[in-house]
């Protein structure tokens, strides 16, 4: 490519205007309601997120102050004092909503024809069976929980159902690590558990005294079909 051609390209001016129908069901219509919308974030933003927050999130306990800041120290802490589960809202809301035949979730594989559609109803009653399945494991509010497993639907499932049932941040590990990147790293965070539970390489100690699993590689495979074809579905 010569270097007219790049300059060229640095140099764009054109501009492309959407069609009406996306601009009529759009969030912002337009540059005027944009700059208006920057406006009222910059010189209220307490008001501004805290509107949004209630407009587009489901609290379970509202929030005691939109913003603490600590400019000396560049501290900030936002919606101090609520609480919220990122299961709910990314799931059971939408239900709520009307949305539930809509799609969630779309998951294109390495081949064309490999893909996956879950609606919001269909991913609601897989990350019911799986908290059911980690609650019969007695994994309980706060216990962290690792998951070792490919990019499949089923590893957006299980972080969603470690969410749903309040467990800590549940640690996805690249399932391309070896077996000695994988035991450092769950024994460093003290994990309750790893998935999947068969087939384990090595144990280590958990925060509770219970041993916790490492798979192989093999035993990764082994997932799906071991949660998804043993436990019952959890409807409610």
């Amino acid at each position: 490519m010569s270097q007219e051609r790049i300059t060229t390209l640095l140099s764009e001016n054109r501009s492309y205007l959407p069609p009406e129908h996306g601009k009529t069901s759009a969030w912002v219509c337009g540059p005027e309601e944009y700059d208006a919308l920057c406006s009222r974030a910059l010189e209220d933003p307490n008001d501004f997120w805290g509107a949004r927050a209630s407009q587009l999130i489901h609290w379970f306990k509202r929030w005691d102050k939109v913003l603490e800041a600590d400019e000396v120290n560049h501290k900030y802490k936002w919606f101090t004092g609520g609480k919220l589960n990122a299961s709910f809202n990314c799931i059971d809301r939408h239900l709520i909503s009307g949305r539930r035949n809509k799609a969630a979730l779309i998951w294109q594989g390495e081949k064309e024809t490999d893909v996956r559609c879950y609606t919001y109803q269909m991913l609601y009653t897989e990350v019911c069976r799986v908290a059911h399945a980690l609650s019969s494991l007695r994994i309980r509010k706060g216990d962290h929980v690792a998951l070792y497993m490919p990019m499949i639907p089923e590893l957006f499932i299980a972080m969603l159902a470690c969410a749903r049932i309040w467990s800590h941040p549940h640690g996805p590990f690249f399932s391309g690590y070896a077996e000695g990147g994988v035991r450092s790293r769950i024994q460093g965070c003290k994990r309750a558990l790893s998935s999947p539970p068969t087939r384990p390489c090595a144990v280590a100690n958990s925060s509770r005294s219970r041993p916790i699993l490492i798979p192989s590689l093999k035993s990764v495979l082994q997932w799906r079909t071991w949660l998804w074809s043993s436990m019952p579905v959890l409807t409610a």
